[in-house]
């Protein structure tokens, strides 16, 4: 017998007998010595959603001291009907030397599961499995972070007979010293995934495919037929980088089945390079005059001149042949991951900023950031142009056969159409690369506008990315399925060559879904998406619940409700005789009753198809629509984060119909519920007003509040937030500046567990103590259809009331922002969260240059200028604040609530605003820099509310001098 296997299954019987919670409880170290997160749950209020008979995959992550940690164990306990197939790490276990000449093998093997029987769990049978942690994992460990890649796959299947109901996983990790706390994953069973029609021309691409080297053939086959079934060869990056690594059977399988790609990742400032070639290379400097860590974090400007040719002529090529090696034709394209952080200010970057910016004098650091941030931002672009060509050069002469990408950050739909952080302009690199792969690392309406930018302003391809399986619950929590969804098809409308899954395929059952139904549906209509498309041959406009005329300074606006704004978007395409009308609903909240009008069609018989459901829009006589009503205007309906497809063609097959009267019904319905239209009236007494008008001139009302002569704009329908304040002295808004616009007071719940907040709604327009006031409302309700929600229990937050006051006050001078929070839900538990309140700042100029946030902290006072891209600050004890599970690269520093200044600064003149956050209830703020604009943002203590408690949360700000 194996006596090493003999004494490791002995180790697990140890180790699994401490699992038996029935015996005596053992005594856990007060700080763990390993915890664990299991992705995407814990990002979901850790809930999964796991469709049946395929499986599902938990991603373990691991953080612990590795002289302390020598071995781990997972226990998992799994209801009926849920099996556990088994688990493995994403990075290979074992590797083969072929030869001294040839690269490695990877191979990926199983981890260890031995069954343990079963247990008891609300009076139900579970299974109990012990899993070993793969020792690799143990030997990376870290007290702080996880390394990229450094994770277990434990993946589980559910039966058929559990669809449509909800159940839960029980583990724990233990080691030597202890078992972990007990913690439970609640599962929501989904059907099956629907057969789809597969895209031929729009392309589709899953960065990695974690689960083509899960060493479980059930597995693989699962992942594989699903991605091939939504496109003609998905692209794919050849797994861990190296392409030579790769075993004949998983080479074969992606070779034939994908088209592969080769990435040259960034380290500070150009291509990584073999360590440690780099080190003969001058590193690029902190602006503290300090040499940066990276290994091939180089001096820009001498990568770009390589005065001695051994970087572009050797060391790039060198590693270049280690990503795509001569023996590997079939990789298409080498993508250059260009995320240059670094920023050198080293003399000779300064000698040359100096000839750049024509100045007579090399600036130093301090210079640099006070005088001249946006010469010198042009400068940093300009360098990043020149790098990204020299590699292009490189790879054309290296591989004359292979194209060249670029994945880089996208152009955006704000004023400057870059952020200051990456300092890369998709515009110059234009001319170099065959594809852009930007990093849109966001959804909805923001999404929407700058794949549109992108498509429009670049001569190449454009294939945007997405990250919904990011392990980072700031670029997470920016998705849902349904989000997806409408990426996939905003991708398609606009024209972008396909859309990109980064980083792997760690994917929640409820986004398979959504990625399947979105990839589905641009497939049935590809033919019109490739098109002509015209947007002019429809028109598409809300309906309207409650309409009113407001005047506002001489000019007209409407006042409507719900209003929209530019949150419902549409494109038409046209094939032949027929028009393809795809519709967008971006707000979050509320569903679109919509009136639709497509005139200009040649003479002929037409029908309008939800392409979706297949259904038929018919008349008052259940008669297909004509011509002439369709031209005329006819109802149709998009519900909230949805995307939605009408066909208006010839000789469509008749199958079921919607009539119309049922859309009527629905704005009938509506407005016999619009009970408190009198809110709207408004209110007035002396110089104080509480009204309505129209502060950006785009014809779409909001609500205003006026005193003497001051006033200050709310935004009611979509955040309730203050977007305007004007003092009559100057005749400035403090919040506008060309085409950026600042906020205050935007509530933002740090984790809404699985619920969505309703749309606000006015209850008051009212003068209070001689102030102008408003008073709106909404509700956070479970959210059904996002991944995450429990069918069966809903959100523990369902039912929180908010009612939000805001008040002008002083002369017009300050702002009263009150929200006060209300445990009303419907099944009388506690509840607990935290959230933020969200001020941004916009500038005209760059705000490290003309901005500064003045406070005082237990270590003197402090100044914020925006030198770090962003900083924390907390009271003492508040470390484990969730708003760090957001933003966990950020140490925070300790701060007692006190006011906060916040200054703009225009030669000899300081503008001040002060902000007062509540002593009561915040736990601290976060203040994040960007090009123009800047944000603090408070954020509150962790609250419980017991059912039918309330609290009160109030910011006030102060305008000091204009």
């Amino acid at each position: 017998m194996n006596m090493k296997r003999l004494v490791g299954i002995c180790c697990i019987m140890i180790v699994t007998s401490l699992a038996t919670w029935a015996q005596e409880k053992v005594v856990v170290p007060e700080r763990p010595q390993l915890v664990a997160e299991v992705f995407p749950a814990c990002y979901q209020g850790n809930r999964y959603n796991l469709v049946a008979n395929f499986p599902g995959v938990l991603v373990f992550t691991f953080k612990g001291d590795p002289e302390k940690v020598r071995e781990a164990w997972i226990s998992m306990d799994l209801p009926p009907g849920v099996k556990l197939i088994g688990a493995s790490t994403f990075r290979p276990t074992k590797h083969r030397i072929i030869s001294k000449k040839e690269n490695e093998t990877y191979n990926w093997e199983a981890d260890s599961v031995i069954d343990y029987g079963s247990i008891k769990h609300m009076d139900k049978d579970y299974s109990r499995s012990v899993i070993t942690v793969n020792a690799s994992l143990i030997r990376r460990l870290s007290p702080e972070n996880v390394e990229w890649g450094c994770h277990e796959r434990v993946y589980i299947q559910a039966s058929p007979a559990l669809i449509g109901k909800s159940c839960k996983i029980y583990w724990r990790v233990l080691t030597r010293d202890g078992e972990g706390p007990q913690q439970s994953i609640d599962l929501s069973i989904l059907p099956p995934l629907e057969p789809s029609p597969k895209a031929k021309r729009f392309q589709l691409m899953v960065c990695y495919l974690a689960q083509a080297s899960a060493p479980y053939p059930a597995v693989r086959e699962a992942y594989y037929s699903y991605w091939l079934s939504l496109s003609q060869r998905p692209y794919t990056f050849v797994p861990f980088y190296d392409a030579g690594a790769l075993s004949d059977e998983l080479r074969d399988r992606m070779t034939r089945d994908f088209r592969c790609l080769a990435m040259v990742s960034c380290n500070g400032t150009g291509p990584q390079l073999n360590h440690p070639v780099s080190e003969r290379f001058p590193k690029l400097v902190n602006p503290d005059a300090k040499t940066a860590h990276q290994k091939t974090g180089i001096c820009p400007s001498y990568l770009v001149e390589d005065p001695g040719g051994c970087i572009w002529e050797q060391a790039v090529p060198e590693r270049l042949d280690k990503r795509r090696p001569s023996n590997a034709p079939w990789i298409e394209a080498i993508v250059f991951d260009f995320e240059p952080e670094g920023i050198c200010f080293c003399e000779t970057c300064r000698k040359q900023f100096a000839a750049f910016a024509k100045l007579a004098t090399v600036p130093d650091v301090k210079e640099i950031k006070a005088k001249y941030s946006a010469a010198w931002f042009d400068f940093r672009v300009q360098l990043n142009m020149k790098i990204n060509r020299k590699l292009a050069e490189v790879v054309r002469k290296r591989f004359p056969y292979t194209k060249y990408w670029i994945c880089t950050d996208a152009l955006h739909s704000n004023a400057s159409n870059m952020v200051q952080w990456i300092s890369c302009d998709e515009r110059t690199f234009d001319p170099d690369v065959d594809v852009h792969l930007p990093m849109i690392y966001r959804s909805g309406l923001s999404f929407y506008k700058d794949v549109e930018l992108n498509v429009r302003t670049l001569k190449k391809p454009v294939f945007p990315l997405i990250d919904p399986a990011e392990r980072m619950m700031e670029f997470y929590s920016r998705y849902s399925p349904l989000k997806v969804k409408q990426s996939i098809l905003a991708c398609a409308v606009h024209g972008a060559m396909g859309i990109g899954f980064w980083p792997q395929d760690y994917l929640d059952g409820a986004y398979l879904e959504s990625i399947a139904q979105g990839m589905g549906l641009v497939a049935r209509m590809e033919d019109y998406y490739f098109a002509k498309r015209d947007d002019s041959l429809a028109e598409v406009k809300p309906e309207p619940i409650m309409e009113r005329t407001v005047e506002d300074g001489g000019k007209q606006s409407k006042l409507t409700s719900p209003s929209f704004g530019e949150n419902i978007q549409y494109t038409v395409h046209q094939k032949n005789r027929n028009r393809l009308i795809t519709i967008f609903n971006f707000d979050e909240k509320t569903d679109a009753i919509l009136r639709i009008k497509v005139p200009k069609l040649p003479p002929g018989e037409y029908r309008v198809r939800d392409v979706e459901s297949g259904r038929v829009y018919l008349d008052a006589d259940k008669k297909p629509l004509g011509a002439e009503a369709i031209a005329n205007g006819f109802l149709s309906k998009v519900k909230a984060n949805h995307v939605l497809l009408l066909e208006v063609a010839q000789d469509q097959v008749k199958d079921n119909g919607i009539p119309q009267r049922e859309f009527q019904k629905e704005i009938e319905a509506m407005r016999a519920k619009f009970g408190n239209a009198s809110a709207f009236n408004g209110a007035s007494q002396g110089e104080a007003v509480a009204g309505w008008g129209d502060f950006d001139g785009n014809g779409v009302s909001d609500i205003k509040l006026s005193l003497a002569g001051n006033w200050a704009y709310v935004d009611f329908d979509s955040t309730a937030s203050i977007v305007g304040w004007r003092s009559k002295n100057t005749g400035r808004d403090v919040l506008v500046h060309g085409k950026d616009r600042g906020v205050l007071g935007q509530l933002v719940i740090d984790e809404k567990q699985g619920a969505l907040l309703t749309q606000w709604e006015l209850k008051a327009l009212e003068i209070r103590d001689c102030s102008p006031v408003a008073v709106l409302s909404a509700r956070l309700v479970t959210d059904l259809v996002a991944a995450g929600a429990n069918p069966e229990g809903g959100s523990p937050l369902d039912g929180l009331e908010i009612e939000k006051t805001i008040g002008l006050d002083d002369k017009g001078a300050s702002l009263k922002i009150a929200m006060r929070f209300t445990n009303s839900g419907p099944r009388k538990v506690p509840m607990t969260f935290s959230f933020r309140v969200k001020n941004v700042i916009a500038r005209d100029k760059p705000a490290v240059a003309t901005s500064r946030i003045r406070l005082k902290s237990p270590d003197g006072e402090k100044e914020i200028k925006g030198d770090e891209s962003h900083r924390m600050f907390i009271i003492p004890g508040g470390d484990n604040h969730p708003f760090l599970d957001i933003v966990k690269d950020v140490k925070p520093e300790q701060w007692y609530p006190a006011a906060l200044n916040i200054e703009e600064i225009e030669g000899k003149t300081v503008r001040q605003m002060v902000i007062e956050p509540d002593p009561r209830q915040t736990a601290g703020f976060y203040s994040w820099w960007g090009t123009n604009i800047f944000t603090f943002e408070l954020l509150s203590r962790e609250i419980t509310l017991a059912p039918g408690e309330s609290v009160t949360y109030e910011q006030i700000c102060r305008l000091v001098s204009l």
